[in-house]
């Protein structure tokens, strides 16, 4: 979760610096129609901040419950949702480092109307080629890394709803008694109507 967060403060440092670039240059050379194009990492950058909030916010609550309530069993559609959700961010994170390794590593930023020596002569070091640019090779490292990350939680996740729902928890009684006595999974049933005799 903490890589997340990296990850996620290096995407934004990087969106807020590309941001700026663009506003500044268009501005500067309004006279030229300046436009530059840089969408593609924009893009991706958002998707790697959604991804790692998303992160944050299933895996930190998940953990806060289980630091707070370790006794505690879910119903199934909580765990339904957990699975689901934890499988549906890895996925996103994966998505998220194979594009960003493939924008950052293939794609530049596209400049129109002004030349590039102009831009250089005001802008010392514009993050044009976006491999050249550190910020954006932490980013994609952090990012591969917090995804390997995620998977491996989403597979503890996984181990640990399936161990949950099968054997419960073991109860207090037998925890003092010293006995192999587990409280069962809650079940929904309906309640049998009782016969009249």
């Amino acid at each position: 979760m903490n890589i997340a967060l990296a990850a996620e403060c290096t995407a934004t440092y990087s969106l807020s610096k590309y941001e700026d670039l663009q506003k500044h240059v268009e501005a500067w050379f309004i006279a030229d129609r300046a436009h530059l194009y840089q969408n593609d990492i924009i893009d991706c950058i958002i998707s790697t901040i959604v991804f790692c909030v998303f992160v944050a916010t299933i895996f930190g609550a998940d953990f806060f419950f289980l630091a707070q309530f370790p006794r505690h069993t879910y119903p199934r559609w909580y765990d339904y949702a957990r699975r689901g959700s934890a499988a549906f961010i890895a996925l996103g994170m994966l998505a998220c480092s194979i594009a960003g390794t493939v924008i950052v590593a293939g794609n530049t930023a596209a400049l129109s109307g002004p030349s590039y020596e102009d831009v250089v002569a005001i802008y010392q070091h514009p993050p044009f080629q976006y491999d050249q640019w550190s910020v954006n090779i932490a980013w994609v490292v952090l990012l591969w890394i917090a995804t390997v990350s995620v998977f491996v939680a989403t597979a503890f996740m996984f181990l640990g709803v399936a161990h949950e729902q099968k054997y419960g928890f073991p109860s207090l009684s037998s925890e003092k008694l010293n006995t192999e006595e587990k409280v069962p999974r809650k079940t929904h049933t309906k309640e049998q109507p009782i016969e009249a005799v």
